[in-house]
């Protein structure tokens, strides 16, 4: 077929349809130059044409062309502006840059475009009260007379699409009640007309994406949903159909490892298809270096957890003589302290430094950047995972020797192109690594978790002045036991809520201290739902105390406000568990079977080993009897608080008298395990795991 293209273009250099056909068949082989040269020439010949247009639009997405792609679907829009193709991509391309206003009025341009999809019908036909759409599980059978037309079958998919887009664009700006009300209206338009709705895979994707906004928003009646949503996502796998849920998404749901690591493989295997003609050869080596060539990668190097805790990493190798950092930075310079100081550390790399700031660039170009890097990497750790931002297509191409997910994802990436996952003994077994994981696992003797922390912390004494104008300024009483949870609230689930008021109900004169979130549209509906769950539980709504989002190091200094932190269960505290007990606030969690579960372990142990067994609890009826004894002792006045007691929050110095603290020995160790993979990978073809004992 190809040839009969090829010489249809030959025998008419004018012919649209023979160009337009040949470009598609070479693009589908992954021979994206030879595609974009074919549909060029014809557009020499067809500038107004927009399907051409539209092809070489695609191409350059493909290739991670962005800019190039846009000037395509705007260029369209001059001839054709009511392309809904040009209008829907040019939205999403915004949406990507989370420019989400912008992105938001080009979907409701597109949509109004439409002509056949009569918008005010089903608009007007879903309820705006969230607790009447949410009553009804998407996953019930629906028999539902529809009073309005259905979009012609083309239109129908584009529909489908900017609902979509629509409500997820909302979520992200924190109108949680319109994102609702858009996925329910993509959800009734497919029950309406589409009669095999119940087997889409774009059916169930805006059923999760509903779930996950209402999820984030706290209405708990939601959950009643999860054991037909988790069976439709596990029908799906096993069909071989790519996953609706993302890996991200799967970690603060009770699912068991082996499904989660299922979605990540079905989330790799995407990507992988994504690139699988577009690579760039790694730079080949002549010589073995001298220094180990260290790389780090993200999105987040900005005023973000992820710089938090690397930069010590990043500062223990400052003229080191036997190892060379790199990192490769694809998120925007937001103009934080935090990212400027990671800049001015390494050295920008326009002046000869080793900070690369490969946003804006291309695929292509990144990859060049990467894989061209003099001397060549011989390690490069995944700092992003599946969180917001990824471009797991760079990991993908292997650059790299030895390719590490790391820190920010505490999950398997379930990529055939990351071979190992830097873990602890708490956080991961080698036993049931299979289970979990597709890497394999490189054990550091001490946490998993970098952290940096170089400025004393003074901790004020309960019922000092100052203890008691902190608890002045966040509203909390000088009487009352804190209880306290200040993660963001979508990590919140009905379980480890139930359990925090069961606490509360033996400890009458405790508070719940819960971090607002910062969006004032999404602060009010959510403080609304978990005032109503905690009347529900018996637990009067006052009792429920909200912080406003302030910086880092304040933040630290007003956990001592607290009395004790009680852990979520599906998806625990990290960092913020790290800045609790670094501001003293004793954390108080369960263990559980995932590596997202049980990063409070980790993180106690390193703490203080002796003593971290007596704030793990392996029951929920273990962790509410450790928390009403610590708050029934307290109240009591037994002395200093049990809590106080129980963790030696004496910080002096840069913090390192505590090993979770210790960042000069977490470096020298990960130098170490880096040196054993990097090794492992070199004189070898068997894959392993890899174990560095103290």
């Amino acid at each position: 077929m190809l040839r009969l293209y090829e010489r249809a273009t030959r025998n008419d250099p004018t012919h649209l349809q023979s160009h337009l056909n040949y470009g598609i068949s070479l693009r589908e082989l992954g021979r994206y130059d030879e595609a974009s040269s074919v549909l060029h020439r014809a557009l020499h010949h067809h500038p107004n044409s927009t399907s051409l247009r539209l092809e070489i639009a695609h191409i350059h997405t493909i290739l991670g062309e962005i800019n190039a792609a846009a000037t395509q679907y705007e260029n369209i829009l001059v001839t054709d502006p009511n392309s809904t193709s040009a209008l829907l991509n040019i939205a999403a391309i915004h949406h990507n840059d989370l420019r989400l206003d912008e992105a938001l009025l080009g979907y409701s341009r597109t949509i109004a475009s439409i002509s056949s999809y009569n918008q005010t019908c089903f608009h007007h036909i879903i309820s705006n009260n969230p607790n009447e759409i949410l009553g009804i599980s998407p996953f019930s059978s629906v028999n539902q007379s529809n009073p309005c037309k259905c979009p012609t079958e083309s239109d129908f998919t584009f529909v489908r699409k900017i609902l979509s887009n629509s409500g997820q664009a909302l979520h992200q700006l924190g109108r949680y009640n319109e994102a609702i009300k858009s996925f329910s209206e993509s959800l009734y338009m497919q029950q309406s007309c589409d009669s095999n709705w119940k087997s889409s895979t774009e059916y169930l994707n805006a059923a999760i994406l509903q779930f996950l906004s209402a999820k984030a928003a706290c209405f708990f009646v939601v959950w009643n949903w999860l054991e037909p949503m988790i069976n439709f996502v596990e029908d799906l796998l096993d069909s071989g159909a790519e996953s609706p849920l993302r890996p991200f998404d799967s970690l603060g749901l009770p699912m068991p490892p082996k499904l989660k690591k299922k979605v990540a493989k079905s989330f790799s295997h995407s990507v992988e298809k994504l690139i699988s003609n577009v690579r760039y050869p790694p730079k080949q080596r002549n010589s073995t270096p001298p220094k180990l060539n260290m790389a780090f990668m993200s999105h987040d190097f900005a005023n973000h957890p992820t710089t938090y805790l690397v930069k010590g990493v990043f500062v223990a190798h400052e003229a080191s003589p036997d190892v060379a950092i790199s990192v490769f930075s694809y998120g925007p310079d937001d103009g934080s302290k935090s990212r400027e100081s990671i800049v001015n550390l390494l050295g920008d790399s326009s002046h000869g430094g080793s900070f690369y700031d490969i946003h804006g660039k291309s695929n292509l170009e990144a990859l060049k950047t990467i894989c061209d890097h003099d001397p060549q990497v011989d390690i490069i750790f995944d700092m992003q995972g599946y969180t917001l931002g990824t471009r797991p297509e760079l990991m993908a191409n292997r650059c790299a020797k030895v390719q590490v997910n790391f820190l920010a994802f505490p999950g398997t990436s379930g990529a055939s192109f990351m071979d190992y996952i830097i873990v602890d003994q708490y956080v991961a077994s080698i036993e049931r690594a299979d289970e979990e994981f597709t890497e394999k696992l490189a054990i550091l003797p001490r946490s998993y978790q970098a952290n940096y922390f170089v400025d004393p912390i003074s901790i004020p004494e309960r019922g000092s002045l100052e203890w008691k104008a902190l608890r002045h300024r966040e509203n909390l009483s000088e009487s009352s036991f804190v209880f306290a949870n200040l993660n963001k609230v979508d990590k919140i689930d009905p379980h480890s809520f139930s359990v925090w008021m069961r606490c509360m109900q033996q400890v009458p004169e405790s508070v719940l201290w819960l971090l607002e979130p910062s969006i004032p549209a999404a602060a009010e509906i959510v403080k609304k739902n978990l005032q109503i769950a905690a009347r529900d539980a018996g637990i009067c709504p006052d009792r429920i105390v909200f912080a406003k989002k302030v910086g880092r190091e304040e933040h630290i200094q007003r956990m001592a406000a607290g009395d004790l932190f009680l852990d979520t269960f599906y998806y625990g505290a990290h960092t913020t568990a790290t800045d609790a007990m670094r501001g003293g606030l004793p954390l108080l969690t369960l263990a559980g079977e995932s590596f997202s579960s049980r990063v409070g372990v980790s993180l106690l142990h390193g703490m203080n080993s002796k003593k971290a067994t007596s704030l793990v609890a392996y029951s929920v009826d273990e962790f509410v009897e450790i928390a009403v004894e610590m708050a029934k002792a307290q109240m009591d006045y037994r002395g200093e608080a049990l809590g106080r007691k129980l963790i030696d929050m004496d910080y002096s110095g840069d913090g390192d008298n505590h090993e979770l603290f210790d960042w000069k020995a977490y470096s020298t160790d990960l130098d170490h395990l880096s040196r054993m993979m990097v090794e492992v990978k070199e004189l070898t073809s068997m894959e392993m795991h890899v174990v560095l004992t103290k």
